[in-house]
């Protein structure tokens, strides 16, 4: 993610998003699970995987993974799906929120979609943010410039807003 600073990113948006409409204290966890994105056919989801997370039992997870997983991959998709599964499996007891890729892609949207299905979760889209319609949600957009196109395609502090906004839209209607 390329937004200019830390707490631009929207995670950090997201959680005051939440504490100033709801006046609740946000604490949060974040965990790359790229690795696993990008080897999910050799991995079993473990507690390992997501043993950096500081809060284990969350009210809400929020999981969104699809971006680093390669298109031949998916091609059969029931792997996948069945791995996100595991995955989702090792916090039980909370409201789930997955979420579509940030760059759309035909198999990956149909696959996440099933993992929602099945997994009782919540889904929300991004994938809208990232298809190109709209330029100010990219890096490439940035005063900061990242000459690199794999950066500068990544989502900068106005995607990182319009990513907040779509969980908070899910995130607001659990919490009301």
């Amino acid at each position: 993610m390329m937004a200019t600073t830390p707490d631009s990113d929207y995670v950090h948006r997201l959680s005051k998003m939440i504490v100033y409409n709801h006046h609740v204290n946000v604490k949060f966890s974040v965990v790359n699970i790229a690795d696993f994105e990008r080897n999910f056919n050799n991995k079993i989801p473990t507690l390992t995987l997501v043993e950096g997370a500081e809060i284990k039992k969350p009210d809400i997870l929020i999981v969104q993974i699809g971006e680093n997983v390669s298109e031949d991959e998916i091609k059969d998709p029931h792997n996948f799906e069945e791995k996100y599964i595991q995955l989702l499996s090792l916090f039980p007891n909370n409201k789930r929120i997955i979420t579509l890729p940030f760059w759309p892609s035909k198999q990956k949207q149909y696959a996440i979609t099933n993992v929602a299905i099945r997994s009782n979760s919540y889904l929300v889209d991004i994938s809208h943010l990232g298809d190109g319609t709209d330029k100010q949600n990219f890096a490439s957009l940035q005063k900061k410039h990242y000459r690199l196109h794999g950066v500068a395609s990544h989502p900068g502090d106005i995607g990182m807003q319009h990513i907040a906004d779509c969980y908070y839209a899910t995130i607001n209607a659990i919490l009301y």
